[in-house]
């Protein structure tokens, strides 16, 4: 019988310590870039983000962050999910399993991952269909299912996306959602 992701990420309390801190460090980059946009970043499911060691019942197709755009009292948008993932490698490379990407095909909005390259002190920021379109699949760690390997170059630093989503949130103020969702979406 295959391990689970979570089970064997987690088998470690220095690796589920480390995972904690990213999720932490994420929320607080997010909260602080993001939501200077009118913004709101939700935690996918308080119950299962930023805590330690493997959390029996989580939703299968539950994502890390949530944003949402408020577009009249009582009514907002989902503008998409961010996963948060890294890597402790000195390398050019990302690296994000085939199960967070089976997960992001199932929904109807755009995904991001969050990455953290923690050796060279750099956070980028890919979309799931990038993941896919220039990833290749590898057995990048034993006993796990495959991982994408995308060139760190085809993701965005973090900065340059949050300048990306103030444009974003420009357009889906001019009523344009439908149409960037449908691009942002496309598989």
């Amino acid at each position: 019988m295959a391990v689970g992701f979570k089970d064997k990420y987690h088998e470690e309390l220095g690796k589920s310590s480390k995972y904690v801190a990213r999720e932490a460090e994420a929320k607080a980059l997010l909260v602080r870039n993001i939501g200077k946009y009118g913004v709101r970043v939700l935690e996918g499911d308080s119950s299962f983000v930023g805590v330690q060691g493997v959390v029996q019942g989580s939703p299968d197709t539950r994502f890390d962050f949530m944003l949402e755009y408020p577009v009249s009292p009582g009514r907002s948008l989902l503008l998409g999910y961010v996963e948060v993932t890294g890597d402790s490698e000195d390398s050019e490379f990302l690296y994000v399993l085939s199960e967070k990407i089976a997960k992001a095909r199932r929904v109807d909005v755009p995904v991001w991952f969050l990455y953290f390259k923690d050796k060279q002190r750099k956070r980028y920021v890919i979309r799931a269909q990038t993941v896919v379109r220039y990833g290749t699949l590898v057995n990048w760690v034993p006993g796990e299912r495959p991982y994408y390997r995308v060139p760190a170059a085809k993701a965005m630093s973090f900065r340059h996306w949050v300048l990306w989503f103030g444009d974003f949130v420009v357009m889906v103020n001019q009523g344009k959602w439908f149409e960037i969702k449908a691009n942002l979406t496309r598989w």
